[in-house]
This record gives C-alpha cells, sequence and structure tokens, in this order.
C-alpha cells in the first residue's frame, strides 16, 4: 500500500460547499466512504483534497466514490473527477500536510487559520470527533509532531483542553457552537441526526459540569428542563466530550493570539 493524493475541482472554479452545514456533511461523507483509509483532506474555496492510503486499484475506486459522495451534498456547483497522483516518499507527505494546514491561505478563506474547519488540523489535535476516521498521520511519519501544524496555523503549540470552570464563563451558546464544529454537525443544533444528538449531549454534558443551571441548556436546545437534563446525563463516547473541550481550548487560544 501507499498513499495517494486526490485533488477535486468544482466546474467554473465555484464554490461546491458554500457554507458550514454543506462543508460538514462533505467531512462526514469523506470518512463514511474512505474510513480507515483516509489520512488527510482538505476542502476550502474550489478545490477538495483527499489523501488516502491504499492499494492503488483502491485508490481508484475510492476517487469515484468519494466523488459521487461529495456531489450528493454539494451546492448547485458540481466537482470534476480527481486527478490522481501517488505521494512519492515522506518529504512529499510532510509537504502535502503543510499545503493542507495553509490552503486558505491561497484561496481567500475568510476564517482564521486556527479555526478552519475545512482542514485536517482539528483532526490532528483531536479537537473534532467524526466517527469512521481516526488520526492515523504518525504512523505514515514517524515523529511526527502536531506542533508544527499548529506553528503553520500561527498558534504557539497545540492547544490544552479547556476546563469546565474555564467553559462556564464561555456560556452555553459558545458551547453549544463549539460542539457542533467538535462533531461535524450543522450549526443549529435542531435535527435529528447522529452528529446534531451528539453535539447536544456533549454540550450538556460539558455545561452540567461546569455548573451551568438546566434553564440555560433549556433555553439553548428549545426544549423542557427535563429533556435538558436527560441530555447531560445521556451516553456520550469520551473522545467527542474530550474534542469539545479541545474545540474550546482552540478557540481560547486562536482569540489570545488575535488580541
Amino acid at each position: 500500500m501507499r498513499t495517494f493524493h486526490l485533488a477535486f475541482a468544482s466546474y467554473g472554479r465555484q464554490h461546491p460547499f458554500p457554507g458550514q452545514v454543506e462543508l460538514r456533511a462533505a467531512i462526514h461523507r469523506l470518512a463514511r466512504v474512505a474510513g480507515q483509509r483516509l489520512v488527510l483532506f482538505g476542502i476550502a474555496a474550489e478545490q477538495a483534497h483527499v489523501l488516502l492510503h491504499c492499494s492503488r486499484p483502491t485508490a481508484g475506486l475510492l476517487s469515484r466514490a468519494i466523488l459521487k459522495s461529495l456531489r450528493a451534498v454539494a451546492g448547485p456547483v458540481g466537482l470534476e473527477p480527481a486527478r490522481l497522483q501517488p505521494v512519492v516518499d515522506a518529504d512529499h507527505l510532510l509537504w502535502l500536510h503543510d499545503y493542507l494546514i495553509q490552503l486558505p491561505l491561497r484561496t481567500g478563506a475568510p476564517s482564521p487559520l486556527a479555526l478552519w474547519e475545512g482542514g485536517p488540523l482539528p483532526d490532528l489535535l483531536g479537537a473534532r470527533w467524526v466517527p469512521g476516521f481516526s488520526q492515523r498521520l504518525t504512523a505514515l511519519l514517524p515523529g511526527y509532531d502536531p506542533a508544527h501544524a499548529c506553528r503553520l496555523a500561527g498558534l504557539t503549540g497545540p492547544p490544552a483542553p479547556l476546563p469546565p470552570h474555564q467553559a462556564r464563563l464561555l456560556g452555553i451558546g459558545r458551547i453549544g457552537a463549539a460542539s457542533a464544529a467538535a462533531m461535524a454537525a450543522p450549526p443549529s443544533l435542531s435535527g435529528r441526526s447522529n452528529p446534531e444528538v451528539l453535539a447536544r449531549r456533549a454540550a450538556a454534558r460539558l455545561a452540567r459540569g461546569a455548573g451551568l443551571p438546566p434553564s440555560e441548556l433549556s433555553f439553548a436546545f428549545r426544549q423542557t428542563r427535563r429533556t435538558a437534563y436527560r441530555l447531560a446525563t445521556a451516553p456520550l463516547p469520551d473522545a467527542a466530550l474530550a474534542a469539545l473541550q479541545l474545540r474550546l481550548g482552540l478557540e481560547v487560544a486562536s482569540a489570545r493570539l488575535s488580541a
């Protein structure tokens, strides 16, 4: 097996994933289709880059499957079939890593580089939890340190998870928004999809641990206090809660640099 780089472009160089809903849906599609073969990805403006570790025949099959899957959640702008190239060696892989971390600088994406959701940094840091996708870059690049990615994104180093007592100061609104980002869920958190359910549970669990009253959870999620309490005690993977706290830590670290 070896690593392959799939580069998708949009027809007319338009944005196929113009908003958070489309972008986060695309991330889940990538994880679902590529699974453990997915190494890194970067989606910004009219570009989508995917790195896979697999055999050459599998890379070709996955290229077509990913294209079909991404087209299903893209906006009215379509994606062209991928250009598929093998990754030559570890230096080439590291170069692609650096390129994907800083892709928004080349495409004019508006969000702060460290908080850009279309790239691999949240996954490299554990600040996003998407079932089916586990970070495997360290297996392909022995000695890889996520601090390198942080520096490329303008941070001084990997952020620390935000403890509950500090999350309390941010309020349920910020906690809920960060939880949606950490689960790659639609930002409204009003639906019943698995990412939205997990995001609500993680936000409620952290808010309860932070000492926020049930009334705030009830207001934030537009539910009764009893339902909000049940959210805070519902089953939740440890990795999901950890991703939320790391996402909040990433937001705080980015804000400090901006200030």
